[in-house]
Parts: C-alpha cells; sequence; structure tokens
C-alpha cells in the first residue's frame, strides 16, 4: 500500500477528492474500494473551504449550509383531480391525463401519500429528494438531481397545492428558495468582549465595532462584572456597513451599565 498523505490537495467536489484517494490506494481499505482516513483534509476549490475526513464525512472549516427543504403533510385523503405542482411537475390524484398521475389508496389516507412518493421518485424532474418522514408527512429536499445527493443551496422551484386535506409546510410557500436554503461557502469569524464604560452608558450614545471582514450576523452576550449572563435591556445591536453598533439607552437600572461585559461572536457571508 503506498504511503498516504495527510493534504491531498485541490478539488471541486467531495466526489473528486474521493476519487482520487482511492486511485492512490490512500483509501481506508488501501485497495482503492474504501473511504477517506480520519484527518485526511483538501481544499474545495467550489466552496472555497477547507474540509477534514472526520468519523464518516468531510466536514468543512467554514460554513457548510442549509439544505432547503419544503413539506407535504396530509391529513386525510385528497380528492379526485387535485393537484400539487412542484416545478414543472404536477401530481394529479386519480388522474388519467397528462400529469404525474397518483391513485387515491382505497385502503388509508398513508397509502395515498405512500403513491404521491412513488410517483415522485418514478417520475419527478426537479432536482429534489424526496423522502417519508412519518404516515402524515413527506419532506422535499434541495438535491443535485431527481433523488439526486442532498446539497447546501435552493433552487427556483414554484411550488403550489389545489388539494383537499394537503398542505404544504411551512403553510403556502410559492417557491422552494424562500426557505432559506444557503450553499456551502469559506466563512470567516471572530470573537471579541469589550467592557461598558460609565461615559457609554448615556441615552443614544453608539458603540461601533469593526472587525477584518464585513460581518453579516453576529450573537451577542452580555455578562456582568460578576459573570451573570444579562438580558431585558433596551440597548440595541445592530449591522451597519458591515460593523455592529451598540446604541446604549438611558443606562436604567434594567439598561447596560459600566463594568458589565459584551462578548460578540461575529460571522461573514
Amino acid at each position: 500500500m503506498a504511503q498516504w498523505g495527510e493534504n491531498i490537495g485541490i478539488f471541486a467536489t467531495d466526489a473528486l477528492a474521493l476519487a482520487d484517494i482511492q486511485a492512490k490506494m490512500w483509501d481506508s481499505n488501501g485497495d482503492g474500494t474504501g473511504t477517506p482516513r480520519n484527518g485526511m483534509r483538501y481544499y474545495d476549490s467550489t466552496t472555497n473551504q477547507e474540509k477534514t475526513w472526520e468519523n464518516g464525512a468531510w466536514t468543512a472549516l467554514g460554513s457548510e449550509g442549509e439544505i432547503a427543504c419544503l413539506g407535504i403533510a396530509q391529513v386525510g385523503q385528497p380528492l379526485a383531480n387535485d393537484l400539487i405542482t412542484i416545478g414543472a411537475d404536477v401530481y394529479e390524484f386519480a388522474g388519467v391525463g397528462g400529469n404525474i398521475n397518483v391513485a387515491i389508496s382505497g385502503v388509508n389516507a398513508e397509502g395515498t401519500l405512500d403513491n404521491l412518493l412513488a410517483a415522485a421518485v418514478a417520475n419527478g424532474t426537479e432536482n429534489l429528494f424526496w423522502e417519508k418522514l412519518s404516515a402524515t408527512q413527506l419532506r422535499l429536499s434541495y438535491a443535485d438531481g431527481p433523488q439526486g445527493n442532498l446539497i447546501p443551496g435552493s433552487a427556483n422551484i414554484a411550488c403550489t397545492e389545489a388539494t383537499t386535506n394537503y398542505v404544504l409546510e411551512p403553510a403556502t410557500p410559492t417557491n422552494i428558495n424562500e426557505l432559506g436554503g444557503v450553499v456551502a461557502a469559506g466563512q470567516r469569524s471572530a470573537n471579541m468582549s469589550v467592557t461598558v464604560q460609565a461615559n457609554m452608558v448615556a441615552g443614544g450614545v453608539i458603540l461601533r465595532l469593526r472587525f477584518p471582514f464585513a460581518v453579516v450576523r453576529f450573537t451577542p452576550h452580555v455578562m456582568t462584572a460578576a459573570g451573570a449572563l444579562r438580558s431585558g435591556f433596551a440597548d440595541t445591536f445592530t449591522l451597519n456597513s458591515g460593523d455592529i453598533l451598540i446604541t446604549f439607552a438611558a443606562g436604567g437600572a434594567a439598561d447596560l451599565v459600566a463594568t458589565d461585559v459584551v462578548h460578540i461572536e461575529a460571522k461573514s457571508a
């Protein structure tokens, strides 16, 4: 077996990284049939982040993103010719025309839900992975093809329903791109702490916090000098031109006061 390297190089996808590992027989089996070894890493040139193989999966040092997903739930049987439209795919219950036809089960409502899932797996054309969560619910997740591999992000896939006893979850979204999918990407982060001074706490005073990158999300925590977590104050934290602004309230007993310590975790896009 060839001596395996920890840093295997630069690749555009996890699949290409694995293929290179197996071709060199650096995989866990040492014969081209196994997985990467724990501790192997590569640079993902698509998402601009380093990834390390840990406990059976590639783990990104940056943000791994979020997979947009849509729910379809039933509380009973649909009616004949009811429609659910997912992108270019129109599912018609008890249909006989050119749509994707879904049989209404003569046994129970769960059977009809199973028929909808089977029809989508067999005939769906949108880049979504369909799966059953329970007797009453399906989940549709963004993928690299119909019933393909799940990928972080989203797509412009319109969705509507005109059915009895079926709903989209969350309630009546009009497009899957509304559901928060985020692509994986390199992400910068920083942590800071600042002690509130007496001259800061007059109402309307603004403290600007600037980081080496444009902040797009942050989490603030405020503690007393004794280390107790505080909440319920009127002081505000906002984004402004990539910075974080702390706008102090009047400095009353419930507001931030001198000697309080503000801790912030900030992240880039």
